[in-house]
Formats: structure tokens, sequence, C-alpha cells
């Protein structure tokens, strides 16, 4: 019922793929880019690609961030130049987003227990 009544008010969506359930989205502050986390043990940086004329026009997975456990958060720093992820291993790993479109893994900060949310 609920994917119909979308699909019809809103349109086709574009959608990236994934093998598991995702648990987390994140859209970086300047709308270029979006972090995916979820049950297939990674974090997804995507990039969103705009027409000239503004509007959306597709997404492009740039890279995969892989965890030892299943990711429940995700998230943009401020300026969208780091990201930190966390989830089921009990790690927050803090990632550089290169110009490349790729992720830096710089530093893993160990916890106790889950993690399920991050915030900056």
């Amino acid at each position: 019922f609920c994917s119909s009544f979308r699909k019809q008010r809103h349109g086709p969506v574009k959608e990236v793929h994934r093998e598991a359930k995702v648990r987390c989205v994140d859209f970086s502050r300047d709308g270029k880019h979006l972090i995916l986390g979820g049950d297939d043990c990674t974090a997804v940086l995507v990039k969103i690609r705009y027409k000239d004329s503004g509007s959306f026009e597709s997404l492009q997975v740039l890279h995969d961030l892989e965890r030892e456990d299943r990711v429940y958060a995700a998230k943009f720093s401020p300026d969208g130049k780091v990201v930190a992820v966390g989830g089921f291993d009990g790690m927050i790993a803090m990632a550089t987003v290169k110009a490349n479109g790729t992720l830096d893994l710089m530093a893993e900060i160990p916890r106790m227990g889950l993690v399920l949310d991050v915030d900056w």
C-alpha cells in the first residue's frame, strides 16, 4: 500500500541497491553527498548528481567503508569533511571524505557496548 501511494504522489524513486536493511542516512550540508549505514556492515558514501537546471538526476555509490558488524549510525561533520560511523562492533570510526570520493579511515574509538547514535 505505502509504496504504491508514494510512487503515485512523487513519481519514480532512484535507488541505491543494498544487500541488507539500511539503518541510517545523513545528508552533507552542501547537499552533494549522503552516507548510508546498515545491516550489510558498511557505511556507504553516495554522490548526489543534479542536472544543470538544479533538479535531481541520479545517485552514484563512491565508496564502501567496511565494518566488523552492523552500522546503526553515520553522520557528516558540519563542514562535510569527516564522517563518524558507529554500530554493533562497539567502535566509533572517523573517516575523512577525500576529494576523489573515497573514505579514509583516520581513527577508531572503542566503546563499551553498541553505538546506536553519533553526532557532532
